[in-house]
């Protein structure tokens, strides 16, 4: 046996004996992991071992799948949607991503004179892709929310909001947050919301499919939009997170907070003027004004965020439950997003403003099977606690 080969073994050996001494057999999660250790050279040697003397004698009938048991003798797995419970996370959420995917379309638009919209817009099937040339495909558009690209003007003077930010003293006090914001921002989310990955895996995964779904949108429209990143303006941002590679609008933190706070409301049935709710977007509010505070993003960023984020939250529970998006447009004029300030208590999504238009409410579309599944089973695990899921 190579050297390498003993410290493999012995390292694994070592890892199952301190699993087993932890309370592996009390743990089910501890216990299924050592199932990982498979491609361990010596496991390997063991099992090829372990092999023949478990096996039965040759003239011993082949054991089959007994019947009752989904599927009988020459028959295969019939096509559902639960099937799904039977694949690893990461497989689901490419399943369940391709869903929501295939259904949105991404359009840009250009006025010759610097002006830029973007929308994301529903494509509403009426049957099957065509598997014939007589089998026909009828396609409905219906916007699910649109940005418009403020102008030159409009951030130069937004940039001196970032920079009063930066001489404030917010900016040292806010520093922790700001640090432990960088990635998802999972615990402060727990902190309101009674949410545990032992008690709600398929709530957090659930999730976790939603925002990945959130982000590839988000940056679709910055790179359409391609807006400077507030210390590209000016040099007294100075910002004290390395700045992302990627443009500025809309803020992808805003986008993520406020899509998860309106999921999270949804889950707990907390819709509803509550503690919960009041308490879940004033955490989406300074999650968004944070990254201002670190000289990343504009204060414009975070509103364009949240009108996205709300949006998508909605017509992501859409294609769960046929409940109803409210379609939204971000666009103002000059003089409205020069002076703006993120203050969205102040301007709640539902309630027309300068700066936002709201559209007709979309009709429920035909809720996909899969993410209908995932959704219902992260309501569950509420459901089993006393909560009441609105949709």
């Amino acid at each position: 046996m190579s050297e390498m080969t003993s410290m493999t073994s012995m390292t694994s050996m070592t890892s199952m004996t301190s699993m087993t001494s932890m309370g592996s057999y009390g743990n089910p999660a501890a216990l299924g992991a050592l199932a990982g250790f498979s491609g361990d050279p010596l496991l390997t040697d063991a099992l090829i071992r372990s092999r023949t003397r478990s096996l039965p004698p040759e003239d011993t009938p082949a054991w089959n799948r007994p019947q009752g048991s989904g599927w009988g003798e020459g028959e295969l797995p019939i096509p559902s949607a639960a099937l799904v419970d039977h694949w690893q996370p990461a497989v689901r959420a490419h399943i369940a991503l391709q869903a929501l995917q295939r259904t949105v379309h991404f359009g840009v638009k250009t006025d010759g004179a610097g002006g830029v919209s973007a929308s994301i817009s529903h494509l509403n099937l009426g049957s099957e892709p065509p598997d014939s040339e007589h089998h026909a495909l009828s396609i409905g558009w219906q916007p699910i929310a649109t940005l418009v690209r403020p102008s030159r003007a409009v951030f130069d003077v937004q940039v001196s909001k970032v920079v009063d930010h930066a001489r404030s003293d917010g900016r040292r006090h806010r520093a922790p947050e700001i640090l432990t914001q960088v990635l998802p921002q999972v615990p402060f989310w727990n902190s309101i919301v009674p949410m545990s990955p032992w008690r709600n895996p398929f709530s957090f995964e659930f999730l976790g499919i939603a925002l990945h779904f959130g982000m590839q949108i988000t940056h679709r429209f910055k790179h359409a939009f391609a807006v400077p990143r507030p210390n590209e303006l000016s040099v007294h941002v100075q910002p004290i997170l390395q700045t992302p590679g990627w443009s500025a609008l809309p803020s992808g933190h805003a986008t993520e907070a406020y899509m998860a706070a309106r999921i999270l409301r949804a889950m707990l049935g907390q819709d509803d003027p509550s503690h919960v709710h009041a308490a879940l977007q004033r955490q989406a509010q300074s999650i968004a004004d944070n990254r201002v505070y670190a000289g990343l993003h504009y204060p414009v960023d975070s509103l364009a965020g949240q009108i996205l984020g709300e949006t998508l939250a909605e017509y992501v529970l859409s294609r769960c439950t046929q409940m109803p998006w409210t379609p939204r447009t971000f666009a103002g004029t000059d003089s409205d997003l020069k002076s703006i300030d993120f203050k969205p208590l102040e301007h709640p999504m539902c309630t027309q403003q300068p700066w936002l238009t709201l559209g007709t409410p979309a009709a429920g579309t035909s809720a996909d099977p899969l993410l209908a599944h995932l959704w219902k089973r992260a309501c569950a695990e509420w459901e089993a606690v006393g909560f009441k899921p609105t949709v």
